[in-house]
């Protein structure tokens, strides 16, 4: 390539680029993050023992408007507080339609499940409801792949971290 194509080449490019300027500055601003993070606060299987608290940091990542991949991991402590502490990494992913959010995902199997699954994991179900700041949702673990195994019900609050601001974007 001479020269002269290449001084050609620069300049269309540089020539399209300011002209493609003032339309990007005209965006609207964008009033959403993809990161947020929350606080987890949470009660496990509440229909029948052993109960858990949960707590611990849950990250909130927007793929899209209505798409996010929420990787969390919570200390679990048996409510009677004489059993371990269990540390129950998981991942899901939710879809939202305005302040209502549905999703699924996966749960480290904590060592009281043993005898419902083989399996290291746990699919999880969740739904819940956006508050501002706030989140409340239910969760259903489902540690057995029997017809005859219970499912596991959790209840969580959480509150977003790091976000100020008044109304959470749809």
């Amino acid at each position: 390539m001479s020269k002269r194509t290449l001084a050609l080449v620069i300049t269309a490019g540089l020539a399209l680029g300011t002209a493609g300027a003032p339309a990007a500055w005209a965006q609207p601003e964008r009033t959403q993050r993809p990161l947020a993070l929350y606080i987890d606060f949470g009660y496990i299987n509440l229909s029948q023992p052993p109960h858990w608290l949960a707590l611990g940091p849950e990250l909130e990542w927007r793929l899209a408007k209505p798409l996010s991949i929420n990787p969390e991991i919570a200390v679990w402590i048996q409510d009677s507080l004489r059993s371990n502490v269990r540390v129950v990494p998981g991942i899901t992913m939710n879809l939202r339609l305005n302040r209502v959010f549905v999703g699924g995902g996966l749960v480290y199997r904590v060592p009281e499940w043993a005898i419902d699954t083989d399996s290291k994991i746990v699919p999880k179900l969740q739904a819940g409801i956006l508050m501002g700041p706030a989140r409340l949702a239910l969760t259903l673990y489902l540690p057995g792949s029997g017809a005859g195994k219970d499912a596991v019900f959790g209840l969580t609050i959480a509150t977003r971290i790091g976000r100020p601001g008044g109304r959470e974007p749809d």
